[in-house]
């Protein structure tokens, strides 16, 4: 009915975005596809989910979108799963609705990545449980030879370390650099969290009694852990401005001047005066 990205398509968007139902509703009564291609390539069902939507992703669940569509091979799941909201529960309704109404749980996207890998990657822990009751493969590893457990382990989300552990993640696989969990926990600055996966790759640890000091590493780090997420979106603007060249200069300046997190937003935009906003996960209106 409607031709181009006109102005239903972009009411569509941030009304879904916003989870006004009524106006999603009346738009796709007057016929605009539930599996429409918008703005960045995604569909209503991914801006959804990843905005934590629930009532308006069962509402196009409902009307048969495709939980398995995908922009570059990143999916619905991927996109709740990976999203920076602050509402958990919001978006871990719409993960248990998206597999519900199969949601292919190990689906990859171009870097190999899983929903599991980008749900440990945020410290979602609901959703990481969530997501091995669907029998997500646990030990699945991107392109880089990373795990789900590699990635909580990088974020210092004690936690999730914890869960993955106590559903048999292997502390013993390598990525391509020859590295372990353990390794890359060192490496980011968290020695509690490489000290235990040591010791369960040692056979030295009962993971089951490790939720005491999984819950004090996740008060100890929270500040690192918000500033570590922060600046890996400030990765993500970069490349997503093709000025990925320019990432060590932002880490050297934020830890030479203890730049905030907005301020550099601000220069990565400035240095690209031709693009006003710019996500690679498109996330926002």
């Amino acid at each position: 009915m409607y031709e181009g990205y006109s102005l239903p398509f972009d009411e569509f968007r941030m009304a879904a975005m916003h989870g006004n139902l009524p106006v999603v509703k009346s738009l796709v009564k007057q016929g605009i596809a539930i599996d429409q291609i918008l703005k960045s390539g995604w569909t209503c069902l991914m801006y959804v989910c990843s905005c934590g939507k629930p009532k308006v992703a069962e509402f196009l669940l409902q009307q048969n979108a495709d939980p398995n569509l995908h922009k570059e091979l990143f999916t619905a799941l991927m996109a709740a799963c990976a999203s920076s909201r602050e509402s958990e529960p919001d978006l871990l309704d719409c993960v248990k609705l998206l597999l519900s109404y199969g949601a292919k749980v190990d689906a990859a996207e171009r870097h190999r990545m899983t929903a599991l890998m980008f749900a440990s990657k945020e410290g979602r822990a609901t959703i990481v449980e969530a997501l091995i009751d669907a029998k997500a493969d646990i030990n699945k590893q991107d392109n880089k030879g990373w795990t789900a457990l590699c990635w909580a382990a990088t974020r210092g989300h004690g936690k999730v370390v914890r869960i993955l552990l106590q559903h048999s993640a292997d502390p013993l696989k390598m990525n391509t650099h020859g590295q372990r969990a353990a390794d890359i926990a060192l490496t980011a600055g968290y020695p509690e969290i490489a000290d235990i996966l040591d010791r369960v790759a040692a056979g030295g640890a009962n993971v089951p009694l490790m939720e005491n000091d999984a819950e004090k590493l996740l008060v100890k780090h929270s500040l690192d852990n918000k500033t570590a997420h922060e600046f890996g979106e400030l990765e993500m603007v970069l490349t997503g401005l093709y000025l990925s060249h320019l990432i060590p200069v932002f880490k050297q300046h934020q830890g030479s001047r203890g730049c905030c997190f907005n301020s550099q937003y601000q220069q990565a935009y400035s240095l690209h005066p031709c693009i006003s906003r710019v996500s690679a996960r498109p996330n926002s209106g």
